[in-house]
């Protein structure tokens, strides 16, 4: 890791939604280490808090593949519960409250304390870390910056509807894409001079053959027309601290295909290395300023 010089300009990493697309995120955060860019801050939402969770608890470049690997089970999204289920048909019977999903969330959160440690709080992070997650009841995004990670990860990535909303503080809390796909907004609230904002649009599935990929659809529809009114409203208030990273991939990637993500990690690094010199130019420009 690079030393953090609190003299220059703080510079955030934001990681929005994006499915298995966010681990793109990855080979941004690498190239910019090699390049003596610090990274001051991370911002995740989605799947991008998972990859954003892997960068600030320090993993290197082959755990960080290794790991995503393993969290990433497309068997998880096949283990429907019954009497889940069941509520959609007797919901006084069975129990419907806001918290409803198909899949149960103790499984999902499992998965992450296996990789990030049970015990893993925000605390034990090298850089400072803010999931964004989404208040299921009124709609609102919020931001979660201490207790535990594998927790907070499982708020901010849990697909509405196929995954159980998760309590946290007395609110019922879903994936921040709902809300705030690209959440910019938190890293300017925290003070960050320049933001790398890395973003992507959720893979559309061509045929719909069960009730998952239903669901699934549905939520990258919404996420994704959203992400885009967000990526306007920034490209008009032409932020000029603010760097867009969207790759464009030339080849389908779906949720299972973690097989594609050195191919991913690769992309985000061939992406960043074009704006390199402008955030140099960026960090010198600010420098100025406050010299």
């Amino acid at each position: 890791m690079t030393e953090r010089d609190m003299t220059k300009p703080k510079v955030a990493l934001v990681i929005g939604s994006g499915g298995l697309k966010s681990a793109e995120a990855l080979g941004v955060f690498e190239k910019l280490e090699e390049e003596n860019i610090g990274v001051d801050m991370v911002v995740g939402c989605s799947g991008g808090a998972v990859i954003g969770a892997l960068i600030v608890t320090g993993h290197s470049y082959e755990e960080s593949i290794d790991k995503v690997k393993r969290m990433w089970d497309p068997d998880l999204f096949k283990q429907f519960r019954l009497r889940n289920i069941l509520k959609i048909f007797f919901p006084r019977l069975m129990g419907f409250n806001e918290r409803f999903g198909v899949i149960g969330g103790r499984m999902f959160v499992d998965q992450f304390r296996k990789g990030f440690g049970e015990k893993t709080t925000f605390k034990d992070t090298i850089i400072p870390f803010y999931c964004v997650a989404t208040n299921i009841k009124n709609g609102e995004p919020v931001v979660i910056s201490r207790g535990s990670v594998p927790e907070a990860i499982r708020m901010s990535s849990g697909f509405p509807v196929l995954f159980e909303a998760w309590e946290h503080e007395d609110l019922s809390l879903s994936d921040g894409g709902l809300s705030n796909p690209l959440p910019v907004d938190v890293a300017i609230r925290e003070g960050a001079d320049i933001i790398i904002a890395v973003g992507s649009q959720l893979q559309r599935l061509p045929n719909l053959t069960s009730v998952g990929s239903f669901i699934g659809q549905t939520f990258s529809i919404l996420t994704n027309e959203l992400l885009s009114l967000q990526m306007g409203f920034y490209s008009l208030a032409h932020r000029s601290e603010l760097v867009m990273i969207v790759p464009e991939f030339e080849e389908d990637i779906k949720l299972g295909d973690v097989h594609k993500v050195p191919m991913i990690i690769q992309k985000g690094r061939e992406e960043i290395q074009k704006h390199i010199s402008y955030i140099r130019r960026l960090m010198d420009k600010i420098d100025e300023k406050e010299s």
